[in-house]
């Protein structure tokens, strides 16, 4: 077992670092089989321990990393339900990610370079998954940001992509933080940082309520929920790949799987469940609201992250872990899905703006059912793999009593629909605007698989396979709600008919001049409103740092050198070179000498 965990992290690891030292030189197009490569013996690595866990259970691995006086910590790795099921859910996605990749990216000069940090990406995420204790977690969470900001920037020329990884670099800095002072108040209480002994661990409700939120902060951030969401939008500046995998099994991925992980803490505390529930049913709702409005293709899918890991938030908010988990194991194939088919669109038409797309179908057949079968996933309609996760998530909500919080998840439902079908209908339907063709075969297969998964994924939480993911994270009790699926279908086909008359009857250019329209595509004004909060003072603060800098700090580094030189001076006045000068200071001091001992004696 200790073999395969450590092939798991360290086959893409060794990729990484074989192509970005000799990718660009010696490599050249072999770069990509290589990546793939890692990913396919992580993947079976992962498939072993899998085999291991049902024969054997959940085991961890521990070793000493470094020791400070008689406190020790270990590196190590957590093999159980939730680390196989979302590693699993990793490296699946990025083989197939990376195989598309060489069809989209051969024309780029960045070639090896962006295989190379796809490679490290996939070695720090399952560094993170794997973690047994929260400060090698950390770690694995601040690489995991690192590789998100050079994949956000990898067109480093355009300076949107510039902007784009600074923002989502100081964006989720902020969440992270919070995630930071929450280690260090689990570390000052318990004295260890390690998941078994800390979650078995006696906290008083108040520091455990605290703990817990402080650690929820990261995920916010990492995850893009409210009100840290506005980073995820611009992070589209990156190549579609990266969005495909940024927004399916990693880092935004990262912040559900953190609650997940420490959801023995959460579990224990009646407050932290609640506010994750809350921030989630608002970062679904307006996640949802601004997709409705939005006309970059890749944006509509950003804004239906937000939403997709808002009914997570939910699901494990309301006290379903199983469901919250079920629902990331599910949206990672349909959202990768998704994002996959808009590289193909975006690589046919050279544009991501719906409005100049349309009659794609007759020219794009696989891309066009490919991407209808991930818009009904992610709509949610049966019997795609959405229909079985997001359901399980709305009922639990209202068997759990949070009734708003239910209608808000209910509400949505219809919302997701009509944008991703307004999404679908712009781009398929209508007059051809341009002549197109399908990709390549390396772009085109991975969409096939993910198409097929995209199905047979809600499988895992049914009867068909044992309810699978039950048996992996635990069981729980089944909602007894029967309603909710057949509600949530009559809204689905709602908001589908309305899509079909909003697109094809031209209904978005009647309404653009109104205000709720002209609301939703300034988010709220949610940005507006953190712009003149932190930028316009900006001049203001600019003054008083420059103070500070000139008065303070350059004034006692001078005064730092000036000492140096003043001493400097005083010992070099008696260092002359002369005989007679050392001559006339030896006699002195024999003087001082003598006339101390007179007076001592």
């Amino acid at each position: 077992m200790e073999v395969y965990a450590w092939t798991t992290i360290l086959s893409p690891l060794l990729a990484a670092a074989i192509i970005l030292i000799f990718g660009k030189k010696w490599l050249g197009k072999a770069s990509p089989y290589l990546a793939l490569l890692g990913s396919l013996i992580s993947f079976i690595s992962i498939s072993i321990l899998y085999s291991y866990l049902w024969r054997e259970g959940a085991r961890e691995l521990s070793y000493l990393w470094f020791s400070w006086g008689e406190i020790k910590f270990s590196f190590g790795f957590t093999i159980d339900g939730l680390s196989i099921l979302t590693a699993l859910t990793v490296a699946f996605l990025v083989f197939f990610i990376e195989m598309y990749s060489i069809g989209y990216m051969e024309e780029d000069p960045g070639f090896s370079r962006f295989f190379g940090i796809l490679s490290f990406f996939a070695f720090s995420m399952l560094g993170l998954v794997f973690s047994h204790n929260y400060l090698q977690m950390y770690m694995f969470w601040e690489l995991v940001g690192f590789c998100s900001y050079l994949l956000i920037g990898f067109w480093f020329e355009k300076e949107s992509a510039v902007r784009a990884m600074k923002k989502a670099f100081f964006v989720t800095r902020l969440g992270d933080i919070g995630f930071l002072f929450g280690i260090f108040l689990l570390w000052s209480i318990a004295g260890t940082l390690q998941f078994t002994p800390l979650f078995s661990y006696s906290f008083s409700k108040g520091a455990l309520a605290l703990a817990s939120l402080l650690i929820f902060a990261g995920a916010v951030g990492k995850s893009a929920q409210f009100p840290l969401h506005i980073w995820l939008p611009d992070a589209m500046e990156g190549p579609t790949p990266v969005s495909a995998l940024l927004h399916s099994a990693t880092m935004v991925a990262a912040g559900v799987y953190l609650v997940g992980r420490s959801y023995p803490l959460f579990s224990q505390s009646e407050t932290a469940l609640q506010v994750v529930a809350i921030i989630g049913a608002i970062s679904c709702f307006l996640g949802a609201s601004l997709a409705i409005a939005e006309r970059n293709i890749k944006r509509i899918l950003a804004y239906s992250t937000i939403s997709q890991l808002g009914y997570m938030m939910i699901g494990l908010g309301v006290g379903t872990l199983v469901g919250g988990i079920f629902h990331f194991f599910t949206h990672a194939f349909f959202k990768a899905l998704l994002f996959l088919c808009a590289g193909s669109i975006i690589h046919a038409f050279h544009t991501q703006d719906i409005r100049e797309m349309g009659g794609a179908l007759d020219s794009m057949p696989l891309t066009g059912i490919t991407c209808l079968v991930g818009s009904l996933a992610l709509a949610g309609l049966f019997p795609t793999a959405g229909f079985f996760s997001k359901d399980e998530i709305i009922a639990k909500a209202f068997e759990s009593g949070n009734i708003v919080i239910g209608v808000v998840a209910m509400g949505v439902v219809f919302m997701t629909a009509f944008y991703i079908f307004r999404l679908f209908f712009s781009v398929f339907v209508g007059a051809k605007e341009k002549e197109v063709h399908e990709p390549s075969v390396f772009m085109q297969f991975p969409q096939l698989m993910l198409a097929l998964m995209a199905l047979l994924a809600g499988l895992a939480g049914t009867s068909l396979t044992g309810h699978l993911i039950e048996k992996l994270l635990g069981p729980e009790p089944k909602e007894s709600i029967v309603w909710v699926p057949w509600l949530a279908t009559g809204l689905i086909f709602l908001g589908i008919a309305l899509a079909w008359a909003f697109t094809l009857g031209k209904w978005e250019e009647k309404l653009e001049e109104s205000g709720g329209w002209l609301l939703l595509k300034r988010g709220f004004f949610i940005e507006d409103l953190y712009r003149s909060i932190f930028l316009s003072p900006a001049p203001v603060f600019k003054i008083v740092f420059r103070g500070i800098e000139r008065g303070v700090i350059d004034g006692l580094v001078n005064f730092v050198a000036l000492l140096c030189v003043g001493i400097g001076r005083f010992f070099s006045f008696w260092q002359s070179g002369r005989a007679k000068t050392y001559i006339s200071l030896s006699l002195l001091g024999l003087l001082i000498m003598v006339i101390i001992v007179i007076w001592r004696f």
